[in-house]
């Protein structure tokens, strides 16, 4: 594996007697404790690991992993104002600055009034800056859309590391070490133990 990805996989795996994350030292991932199990090497352990995430990708998996990451991609943009609700105040506040302006042209206007057609006008320039902003990040991200990536990730994680290293960013949530194998936890839920004899 390209030695420039392979920081991907370390902050993942962890010890199985401290559950303490484990350490790098040279080419081996190492327990913390004293009590740790044995080292293994990373040239021993990451391609298992590869390995595990491609057979992972399967299509039934894609398909479950793509509902997960639609579904959570549309509770985040749930949860942030829309960019409707950017508009609608946009038009108050301009609609309310209008009126103000009127008066001041009048000359017919507190001290009071002159602030407040000040703070609408910073307002104003904030939520043109939101709602540029918000049309900058306003992509759907659809299952199709996922699907669609992971298949690419599928077809290409052999011939480029790029791709190795993101199926396993994406699919691995923790690798905890025993003596002699490893269970692995996916983003999914799932776990896998895998022997890990160096």
């Amino acid at each position: 594996m390209n030695r420039n990805y392979n920081y991907v996989l370390a902050p993942k795996v962890f010890c199985g007697c401290s559950h303490s994350r484990a350490v790098i030292e040279g080419d081996h991932y190492v327990c913390p404790s004293q009590d740790g199990v044995k080292k293994i090497r990373r040239g021993v352990l990451d391609p298992i690991i590869l390995e595990c995430a491609i057979e992972f990708l399967t299509l039934e998996n894609i398909a479950k992993i793509a509902k997960i990451v639609s579904q959570e991609y549309a509770k985040e943009k749930q949860g942030r104002l829309s960019l409707a609700s950017f508009e609608a105040r946009l038009q108050t506040c301009m609609r309310e600055k209008e009126k103000l302006m009127a008066r001041i042209e009048d000359g017919n206007v507190s001290e009071s009034e002159l602030a407040r057609a000040l703070e609408l006008k910073k307002e104003e320039i904030q939520l043109q800056a939101l709602i540029e902003q918000e049309k900058k990040e306003s992509i759907v991200l659809s299952e199709s859309m996922v699907m669609d990536r992971l298949k690419e990730v599928q077809e290409n994680v052999r011939t480029d590391p790029k791709y190795a290293w993101s199926l396993i960013d994406l699919l691995i949530d923790s690798i905890t070490l025993y003596e002699d194998s490893a269970l692995i936890r996916f983003n999914t839920g799932e776990t896998q133990k895998v022997n890990t004899f160096d």
